[in-house]
């Protein structure tokens, strides 16, 4: 008995140290998973409009090609129209070019083509010939009316597109006659393209309801 006991010990230990060698190298499943291997390795699968939402390369697309500019209608600022433009005279005006003789009838010649006679209020050339008329009197009425200390300010319809300047005269005409107010001389100190302001030295009860100033040009 005591020489046999030890010898079974260590052959119990050797038995032992050989089971673990046999499972060392062989890894545990997890507990978690129960499909087959191969159904693990497998792609996932593909969905089938997912070939459809891929856009197709921009390089096997088609291109379209711009254009090229045509002068139809024939328009001067086209610049496909440079060399298009005709010498029957159809288009002179469109092609900004006077035929030879001037006609005075064609806007392309009235900029450029003497002044013919009689002269022609058309032809540029010819302006000189036809003095710019003289501005003659108008009458306007009286808009407002502020008092500013000893004087009043009116504001009268007429402008600088009626040809009124400050070195104008005025004067307040008396109801709806021609004559003068006494002391209605109108000096006129603002003027703008529709309205003008002048100065007169009444008092507003003695302005009453004469509402026409006559405006005239210096002699």
């Amino acid at each position: 008995m005591p020489v046999t006991t030890p010898l079974r010990f260590l052959a119990l230990v050797a038995l032992v140290a050989l089971a673990s060698c046999g499972h060392a190298g062989v890894p545990s499943a997890p507990l978690s998973s129960t499909a087959p291997a191969d159904a693990r390795d497998a792609p996932a699968p593909v969905p089938e409009d997912a070939a459809a939402s891929v856009e197709p390369d921009a390089a096997d697309e088609p291109t379209t090609e711009a254009a090229a500019p045509t002068c139809d209608p024939y328009d001067r600022k086209n610049p496909a129209c440079r060399s298009v433009c005709p010498y029957d005279g159809s288009l002179d005006d469109a092609c900004g070019r006077c035929p030879s003789p001037p006609d005075p009838d064609r806007v392309a010649c009235q900029r450029v083509m003497p002044c013919p006679d009689p002269p022609d209020r058309r032809v540029r050339a010819c302006l000189p010939h036809f003095p710019t008329p003289t501005p003659s009197a108008v009458v306007a009425r009286v808009l407002k009316v502020d008092a500013v200390g000893d004087y009043l300010v009116v504001i009268l319809s007429v402008g600088s597109a009626q040809g009124v300047t400050p070195s104008w005269g005025a004067v307040v005409l008396v109801g709806e006659t021609d004559t003068p107010l006494a002391h209605g001389e109108v000096t006129l100190v603002r003027v703008s393209k529709q309205i003008t302001a002048g100065k007169v030295h009444l008092p507003l009860a003695e302005l009453g309801t004469h509402t026409r100033v006559r405006v005239t040009p210096p002699p």
